[in-house]
């Protein structure tokens, strides 16, 4: 009897020892990270060699960079348009929703509502059979409850700012598509500018040769010249059209 009551005695002493060591991990508060100072190198990516330039791209308009007025309503347009741009628009609205709802977490939250109750007696009740009739109650009640979550291990904190991080992060997203969407339309716009003066020159090489072909044929008539001249002032022509018809497929 003693040993087994010593045996009753010990079990119940190690699960209160495991019980114990459950409760204490449950509670135990979250640890703030730390970002390391040096986590990177700058030394690694020769940034040191770079010149170092006061004003950051990121603080000036496009407006500022891009003045032709044509360009600028290329851009517009697109900035208007694009659906890349009104997607990431709408994803920092719902970033900025749910750090709203992070933020009001901390507040009390308030509950109520009506309730209403129909009662009656059967008549088969012992009740019932003495009145010799139902009897119908109506019952009407409000209730309401108030609840705050204390934050003491920090989870609102955390979540807090894990949303902002979020925000922030579709924030970037929103300018950096912005400025893709930017670039692309000036690179195109640019090029098209390009491919407009490499046109205007072509015809011009186009004029020259033409003349150059009716004197190579005059000089051919007078028998200063062979066939092979012609030909050859013939064929810079063709040459000349093909890569305006290049050109125009470009564009």
């Amino acid at each position: 009897m003693k040993i087994k009551k010593m045996n009753k005695y010990f079990n119940i002493k190690i699960l209160s020892v495991l019980f114990s060591a459950v409760v204490l991990t449950s509670c135990m508060t979250r640890e703030n990270y730390e970002r390391p100072r040096e986590a990177i190198n700058e030394n690694l990516f020769r940034t040191d060699l770079l010149p170092k330039d006061s004003i950051s791209m990121a603080t000036i308009s496009w407006r500022e960079i891009f003045t032709d007025s044509v360009l600028q309503k290329h851009i517009s347009t697109a900035l208007e348009n694009n659906l890349d741009v009104r997607v990431a628009l709408q994803n920092i609205n719902a970033a900025d929703s749910y750090l709203k709802q992070s933020k009001a977490a901390y507040l009390p939250t308030l509950s109520a509502g009506p309730n209403y109750t129909f009662q009656t007696q059967s008549l088969n009740t012992q009740s019932g059979q003495l009145l010799g009739e139902r009897k119908y109650g109506n019952q009407f009640d409000v209730s309401a409850n108030v609840g705050l979550e204390l934050d003491i291990w920090g989870k609102l904190k955390a979540q807090q700012k894990a949303e902002l991080a979020n925000y922030l992060g579709t924030v970037s997203a929103h300018q950096a598509v912005k400025s893709d969407l930017v670039a692309s339309v000036a690179s195109a716009y640019y090029q098209l500018l390009t491919f407009d003066d490499q046109k205007k020159i072509i015809n011009e090489t186009i004029n020259l040769r033409n003349k150059n072909l009716e004197t190579t044929q005059a000089l051919k008539d007078a028998g200063t010249v062979t066939e092979v001249a012609v030909q050859q002032s013939q064929a810079r022509v063709y040459n000349a059209e093909s890569m305006l018809i290049s050109i125009d497929v470009q564009i």
